[in-house]
């Protein structure tokens, strides 16, 4: 079991500080490694920091401050509970190939149906090596196994988040509509919030099968505007049929 949790849209103090809340909450679902991508508000830029442990030694970190000091469009951090690979920072999420950086809470049966999946101690980062190769409608079908995932797309500017009914993802949008928040549990999510006073509507549970792609906004003259997302179904691994005869 692993945890993601993320915001994007309006992010100032109360919303960074609720992202540092989820981080620390989300713990509980994972301790071996702690990870976090940034994608700053010109979304011409993104980074990652990753590190062994809880979120606890990766904020009090020299480089994580340097990369809070960034203005964000959106954050994503996932804690690791290790089940296919060792536990090194190598193996912490999220994992980057082309245009897809992203994290993965489950554990997948098998890789086979993915490409050149010899080469990946993680099946999480043959996932992102599958989707930057293949893109990631195709990469989804082939997921046989458990799994939340949460990625940014840097072409298209978007995060995306899509789970199977193995695994949990929550969303809400703050009361002002210019930020969204997600989480692995829904009460991490009120929590969070409550404690440095944002607002919230309603905390929703995304479906199983829906893929949620939310548009990055571009942050013009200084407005934010209200930030939106779309959902479309998508397809699963289907086992092949065995006939007799």
């Amino acid at each position: 079991m692993c945890g993601i949790i993320g915001v994007a849209g309006k992010i100032f103090l109360k919303e960074e500080q609720v992202f540092k809340i989820l981080a620390k909450l989300d713990t509980i679902r994972g301790e071996h490694s702690t990870g976090v991508c940034s994608i700053t508000k010109d979304i011409g830029n993104w980074d990652t920091l990753k590190d062994i442990g809880t979120p606890y030694e990766l904020f009090n970190s020299a480089e994580f401050t340097s990369l809070m000091r960034r203005s964000h469009s959106a954050l994503f951090c996932h804690n690791r509970a290790a089940t296919k690979g060792a536990v090194n920072v190598n193996n912490a999420h999220p994992f980057n190939h082309g245009d897809y950086v992203g994290c993965h809470n489950g554990t997948l049966a098998n890789t086979y149906n993915l490409k050149d999946h010899k080469k990946f101690e993680v099946d999480s980062e043959n996932i992102y090596y599958n989707m930057a190769e293949e893109g990631h409608i195709e990469t989804i079908k082939k997921l046989n196994g458990a799994f939340a995932l949460c990625w940014y797309n840097a072409g298209l500017h978007t995060i995306n988040l899509v789970r199977n009914n193995e695994r949990p993802m929550y969303f809400c949008y703050s009361k002002d509509n210019k930020t969204i928040f997600w989480a692995s549990e829904s009460w991490m999510l009120r929590v969070a919030t409550s404690r440095v006073g944002v607002e919230i509507g309603e905390v929703q549970f995304l479906e199983s099968g829906k893929l949620m792609t939310i548009n990055v906004p571009v942050v013009a003259g200084g407005l934010i505007s209200e930030i939106k997302h779309t959902q479309e179904g998508v397809e699963f691994y289907k086992a092949p049929e065995f006939r007799e005869g």
